[in-house]
């Protein structure tokens, strides 16, 4: 199961609670917003922290914001969280899902040590849904 099919399935439950919602991934960001990097070392750090600043962007415009990305390192992810989580504007929740699975087995993919989700690799898309909700 990919992030994307969770993200999109969440997006949907949400949007139907009449909750704005907007799904980041690389199909609308990679196009546009980080053309200009490729998908490697540096290029991949300013792309997750670009992506960061555009979620907190929708979440101070009041908007749920799903970031549909797989980061491999507990640096970029703990960035990410500093720059949405910052004293300096509303209360922004960040929430780390980790969803099990294939990345796991990546010697560059580094699992979040504390994250607020776990997902298991046995659970369906729906169970993975309202564990996220």
């Amino acid at each position: 199961m990919s992030n994307w099919a969770l993200a999109k399935s969440v997006e949907r439950h949400l949007f139907e609670r009449h909750i704005q919602v907007f799904v980041l991934d690389g199909a609308n960001i990679r196009p546009g917003l980080s053309a200009d990097l490729g998908v490697s070392g540096s290029d991949r750090e300013e792309h997750m922290r670009r992506v960061a600043e555009v979620a907190k962007l929708f979440a101070e415009a009041g908007s749920v914001c799903i970031v549909s990305f797989t980061s491999p390192t507990r640096h970029e992810r703990e960035r990410a969280r500093a720059i949405v989580e910052t004293s300096d504007g509303p209360n922004i929740p960040f929430l780390e899902a980790y969803l099990a699975g294939a990345n796991d087995a990546s010697s560059q993919y580094e699992p979040p040590e504390h994250p607020e989700v776990s997902l298991g690799e046995q659970m369906s898309l729906e169970e993975r849904v309202n564990r996220v909700l």
